[in-house]
């Protein structure tokens, strides 16, 4: 019996992985008990949460500032924001003639809608415009690319234009201004490629799938931290459970990956959870 089909995974500023989760189904009531232990660990721990970037704002931002307080910004992440209209542009023109460039040029563009008119250079160095900046650069976009064609058809197809009217709506729910530099879930795209070469079985065992999925997670916290600390050492775990026991710590009785009664889920069945990591 197919027990889970989705990993949820929650990431800070470094791209570490603070909370993770198997879930069936994407509903927010799948990983509210994850995101309030979270919101508790946090606490505890005296950090406080200011932004978070998902790609399902408007769809979960009620339920997240109930979580973690209605001074926390939810906003739309940039990458899924340019990802949705591109995914929209074909390949191919209807002759088979390749488009690409055109394509990587009109990405290019899109992804200048969202900077400030001052800010020159290929890297974005400051926090994305207002509403009304937004929204001229947008227009603006749609004015040089709503006629561009190749093979007499127009590289902006109609349902790339819905998801450009859905970006709209965004941006007058203010979903994607005053966004900093370096903020969104682009991490989480490098974290689902190394998820993919690391884990190549699409289903197996929950058992399985925990032991896998917490070593992995473990390594790339780990690696994440050396990085910050440019260092190349990764500790291991025996070294965190030692000094929390001479600290006189109690030990975390958070759950990670399923629900403390995952007896219930016959996790003995190889066929318990389906990854899709395409």
């Amino acid at each position: 019996m197919e027990q889970f089909d989705s990993l949820f995974t929650v990431l800070n500023e470094k791209g570490q992985v603070l909370a993770w989760r198997l879930t069936r189904g994407t509903s927010f009531e799948k990983i509210k008990n994850t995101m309030q232990n979270l919101k508790g660990r946090l606490d505890n721990n005296g950090i406080s949460t200011t932004s978070i970037y998902i790609d399902n704002c408007c769809q979960w931002r009620n339920s997240l500032q109930d979580v973690f307080g209605e001074d926390v910004c939810v906003k739309l992440d940039l990458f899924h924001a340019v990802q949705r209209v591109i995914s929209k542009i074909p390949k191919r023109g209807a002759k088979g003639s390749v488009i690409k460039g055109l394509r990587r040029r009109l990405k290019e563009d899109l992804k200048l809608v969202f900077r400030d008119p001052s800010d020159l250079g290929t890297v974005r160095k400051k926090s994305t415009p207002s509403k009304q900046t937004l929204m001229a650069n947008l227009e603006h976009f749609l004015t040089k690319w709503n006629s561009v064609e190749s093979d007499g058809e127009t590289i902006l197809t109609q349902a790339a234009k819905r998801e450009i009217e859905n970006l709209k709506k965004h941006i007058n729910n203010g979903c994607l201004s005053n966004i900093p530099v370096s903020c969104g879930s682009n991490r989480n795209e490098a974290l689902h490629k190394s998820l993919k070469r690391n884990i190549s079985r699409q289903r197996l065992g929950v058992r399985l799938a925990l032991a896998l999925l917490g070593v992995f997670f473990y390594m790339w916290n780990e690696k994440k931290e050396a990085y910050f600390e440019k260092s190349s050492v990764i500790k291991n775990v025996q070294e965190y459970y030692q000094t929390s026991l001479k600290m006189g710590k109690s030990l975390c009785t958070e759950a990670f990956g399923v629900e403390a009664d995952v007896k219930k889920c016959n996790p003995g069945s190889e066929d318990d959870v389906q990854l899709d990591l395409t």
